[in-house]
């Protein structure tokens, strides 16, 4: 993974996404589709850049109550990008209630569900949590499931 920061930190036209995927398969900012430009058409372009990378995105993980015993094992036979997810966060600034729905944040995540990448420099911070936190995932929401071509069925 490369660390790529987010350049434009807003409630609703934040480029935290796009940072994130550049962050996960190692490229530049501007080599990625600025997703929140392209709402809310932006899953097309999002696939194509998957396919582009060699991967594809095969659906998403959702740490509500009736999934939890799911998402942990089924991470767990999942490859990622070298081992590292894109994931959803309720937004500490614009959603601190932790309202699943309002504005959500990407980060990079580990099968442990640590946060080991967040876009925005203003939340790399020691000992910030994320709203839900509790949840039993370290307040991620959900988990795409971006895997290798040659692995999907």
């Amino acid at each position: 993974m490369k660390p790529v920061s987010q350049t434009i930190v807003s409630q609703t036209n934040g480029d935290c996404m796009q940072a994130a995927i550049a962050s996960l398969f190692e490229c530049e900012l501007e080599e990625v589709p600025k997703f929140i430009e392209l709402k809310p058409s932006w899953f097309k372009p999002f696939r194509e850049f998957l396919l582009s990378k060699g991967y594809d995105y095969e659906g998403m993980l959702f740490s509500n109550a009736t999934l939890k015993e799911h998402m942990s094992s089924k991470i767990v036979d999942l490859k990622g990008i070298n081992g590292l997810f894109y994931a959803s966060v309720c937004s500490p600034k614009y959603n601190p209630e932790g309202i699943d729905g309002n504005t959500m944040h990407a980060v990079i995540i580990d099968k442990n569900f640590n946060v080991v990448w967040d876009p925005n420099p203003n939340y790399r911070v020691e000992g910030l949590k994320y709203p839900n936190s509790d949840n039993g995932y370290n307040g991620i929401m959900n988990v795409y499931i971006i895997e290798p071509k040659e692995d999907i069925l």
